[in-house]
């Protein structure tokens, strides 16, 4: 069964839909409802599979595999493949400085056609 919160994410969108169709666009009222009806589902099965039981879904996660639960690691481990761009290593980690992205450190490139 869908929370609250889903039902309140899909409908008003579902409404503003409705609304849009009925008032601007000129659509019967009955045509206007069953396409906002069928955003609103859609919206509510999007909501549904992404917000729902995220909780229960971590800690499933986190039971299976205790060595990937670790957040210190993962955040050390994002910043040393390129997910913090700063050139400084943060205070307290083990993980060397992360050197920006070949072509993206400021060098001079030649453009065709004389343009800057």
């Amino acid at each position: 069964m869908p929370t609250r919160r889903a039902f309140v994410a899909a409908m008003i969108p579902a409404v503003v839909v409705c609304g849009i169709f009925w008032l601007w666009l000129h659509f019967p009222l009955f045509l206007a409802a069953v396409i906002g009806a069928a955003f609103g589902l859609g919206g509510l099965l999007v909501t549904r599979s992404v917000y729902d039981d995220s909780v229960e879904e971590l800690e499933a996660w986190r039971r299976a595999a205790p060595d990937l639960a670790d957040a210190d690691r993962l955040a050390r481990s994002l910043a040393e493949v390129g997910g913090d761009r700063s050139e400084e290593t943060p205070a307290g980690s083990d993980s060397a400085p992360v050197a920006p992205a070949g072509g993206l450190g400021g060098e001079d490139v030649a453009l065709p056609g004389g343009t800057r």
